[in-house]
């Protein structure tokens, strides 16, 4: 396009050229930042996942009040949302730390003067643990928790 002036008011081949590559270039980093993103999104709903998977399995343990004989290790697979997460309960009796901790924590009598209501023998360790898998890498979460044990009549 040529003006009264007789200058050339078009763009060049040249110029047109540059221009797009700025743009494809900006765009390119643009797409990425989106990917990320999404990669974040990903890993932080799968890790909530996990965690209300863990509550669930604990809550479940506290409401079945379980007797003694009844805790005992497990595993199995959840499905939530469209995505498969395996978790795995291991129970083992608590070791105790250390006799000064004993004597700190555990009372001689109860109020009427009694044997106190629970004993440590009564007390288990729970392992709990979720795993998944993204994009072939093993992600896992654990939570550990003591649990006293009714005994059984």
């Amino acid at each position: 396009m040529i003006s009264a002036t007789g200058k050339n008011k078009a763009f060049s081949l040249i110029e047109l050229m540059v221009t797009v590559v700025i743009i494809s270039v900006g765009l390119s980093f643009v797409l990425r930042a989106f990917s990320v993103c999404a990669s974040y999104i990903t890993k932080a709903q799968n890790r909530v996942q996990g965690a209300l998977i863990l509550e669930d399995l604990l809550a479940e343990l506290r409401e079945k009040e379980l007797k003694a004989e009844d805790l005992k290790s497990e595993s199995g697979k959840v499905k939530v949302g469209g995505r498969y997460f395996n978790w795995m309960q291991k129970v083992s009796k608590w070791q105790v730390p250390s006799e000064g901790f004993l004597s700190s924590l555990a009372p001689t009598e109860d109020e009427s003067g009694g044997q106190p209501e629970s004993s440590l023998d009564q007390v288990s360790n729970i392992q709990l643990s979720v795993y998944w898998s993204t994009r072939g890498v093993k992600r896992t979460m654990e939570m550990e928790t003591l649990m006293i044990q009714e005994q059984g009549l």
